[in-house]
């Protein structure tokens, strides 16, 4: 891939990431860490679904993990709803 090519979706997708990271921490801020931070694990989950279903990047028992951390995320975002 040339330069030229890669740059612009290079550029644009590092200022979406900033932006996300910014308002996360303004998130943290006005509703806490005890809500906020499983949100932010969330999308970090969903970035890996993207990956695993529409790149192929996770495979085999690498999924079996995925999807087993997955449960684990969605246990500690069940039982830190009930924190607050």
């Amino acid at each position: 891939m040339e330069l030229y090519v890669g740059a612009l979706p290079g550029i644009v997708s590092g200022i979406v990431w900033n932006i996300g990271n910014i308002l996360s921490m303004l998130a943290i801020g006005i509703i806490g860490y005890t809500i906020a931070y499983p949100i932010l694990y969330c999308g970090i989950f969903i970035a890996g679904l993207w990956g695993m279903f529409f790149f192929n990047e996770i495979r085999g028992n690498a999924a079996a993990l995925y999807w087993g951390s997955g449960f684990l995320i969605l246990t500690g975002i069940i039982l830190l709803s009930f924190a607050r």
